[in-house]
């Protein structure tokens, strides 16, 4: 016999839901447009602990976990809208790692894991990777994840409605431009037109006569050897050219060469 006074519980409470590691919608209209969303996730909160006095021979019981539903988006009673908008790559302790609940999609979206969503499109990517690079600071004022040149998001998205820059200040193309929150850069090496300059005597220095390279965007050429330069005698001498872009986020540089004979 002992003098403890008795109280007894049932067993422990189940722990909370986690929903929507990325975005949750209570209620409300969200439109979500070129966004991206990814590595996000949920878990459930841990069951508690029954208490009892004395304790039992076999110790506290303990409740059932909460579950974990959308990493990436919950819509509990919202209206939420898609377009261009990438959701991927997210996690969920119980099911839907990237989306759950009714959507409405103008298309052009890339969905990771459809499970537990509505209203998606024929026209989105579903099921499918986003093959993204880590977040991390690729230009602009905030971190983005990059899209990998195998990304089926790259030229998949509509122009139409779309913002005129991606999240880093990126101009968009027109027509079809990237999905999600980062265009990737498809830069353009321009071709360097120049011929073979004719036969020059010797102590003529390089000029314009000789060094007339074209190329179409705006920049810089930069001749090896420079104009000015008296060459040596001899034949098949070679003359360079380097083009600087005046625009680097749309061209390359580019390199071209020819051969000059000098006389004596």
């Amino acid at each position: 016999y002992n003098n403890y006074p008795v109280l007894r519980t049932g067993g422990g409470g189940g722990g909370g839901a986690g929903l929507g590691g990325g975005l949750f919608i209570e209620q409300g209209a969200v439109i979500l447009v070129y966004c991206t969303l990814t590595e996000n996730g949920t878990l459930g909160g841990a069951g508690g602990l029954s208490l009892t006095n004395p304790p039992l021979p076999y110790g506290p019981t303990a409740g059932n976990p909460g579950s974990g539903v959308a990493g990436g988006v919950f819509n509990h009673s919202g209206t939420l809208s898609l377009l261009n908008t990438i959701t991927a790559g997210n996690s969920a302790g119980s099911s839907s790692p990237d989306l759950c609940g009714a959507f409405i999609s103008s298309g052009f979206n890339l969905i990771g894991n459809n499970q537990g969503a509505t209203g998606l499109s024929i026209n989105d990517y579903q099921n499918v990777p986003a093959d993204l690079g880590p977040l991390q600071d690729n230009g602009g004022p905030t971190l983005t994840c990059a899209l990998l040149q195998d990304s089926l998001a790259i030229g998949a998205g509509t122009s139409i409605g779309a913002p005129p820059t991606d999240q880093r200040g990126v101009a968009r193309p027109p027509g079809r431009c990237d999905i999600g929150a980062f265009q990737l850069l498809t830069l353009i090496t321009p071709t360097i037109q120049w011929t073979n300059p004719a036969d020059i005597d010797y102590g003529t220095p390089l000029g314009s006569s000789q060094l007339n390279a074209t190329v179409g965007p705006a920049g810089t050429l930069t001749y090896t050897p420079p104009a000015g330069t008296f060459l040596s005698p001899g034949s098949n001498q070679v003359l360079r050219v380097v083009f600087s872009p005046a625009d680097p986020t749309q061209y390359t540089g580019a390199t071209n060469s020819v051969h000059i004979n000098v006389l004596k």
